[in-house]
């Protein structure tokens, strides 16, 4: 299981790139302001 995993793992990372930047790098109150303004835009 362990060796599917890392094998689906390497066949991802190829394809898209990685590693994945999953954090912005906003300070935290641009941050809050941004999820803010982009909740209330529907």
């Amino acid at each position: 299981m362990q060796a599917k995993a890392l094998l689906a793992h390497q066949r991802l990372c190829a394809e898209y790139g990685a590693p994945f930047l999953f954090f912005s790098t906003k300070d935290p109150l641009s941050e809050l302001i941004s999820a803010l303004l982009s909740h209330r835009t529907k």
